[in-house]
């Protein structure tokens, strides 16, 4: 942006939904006094920018939740399966994967 602003050149976006998934960066962009262009969103608006990366940070918390969500179901169904077969959960090597992921996640 520092770039754009010294070279009064406009920095041209495919899709605002994947430049940040937080609202507030979006705004910092926005009021910066950068002129962007998205070419998902030809005639933005400060009000079609809210909108869509209002919906883009509420995609990205769902989809967020459910990965962890079923992580931890499967978690879970592995070790009901291992304990069914008398298994040691520690040597089995997709209990410590989904360990690894849990960690990470």
């Amino acid at each position: 942006m520092i770039f754009a602003r010294e070279n009064n050149a406009q920095p041209v976006i495919a899709k605002l939904d994947c430049l940040a998934r937080d609202v507030e960066f979006i705004f910092q962009l926005k009021n910066s006094g950068v002129d962007f262009k998205a070419l998902d969103l030809p005639d933005m608006t400060t009000l079609t920018i809210g909108i869509y990366a209002t919906m883009a940070q509420n995609t990205n918390a769902k989809s967020s939740r459910n990965a962890r969500n079923m992580l931890y179901k499967r978690k879970r169904d592995v070790e009901k399966n291992l304990v069914t077969h008398n298994i040691s959960c520690y040597g089995c090597w997709n209990y410590r994967l989904l360990l690894a992921l849990e960690r990470i996640m």
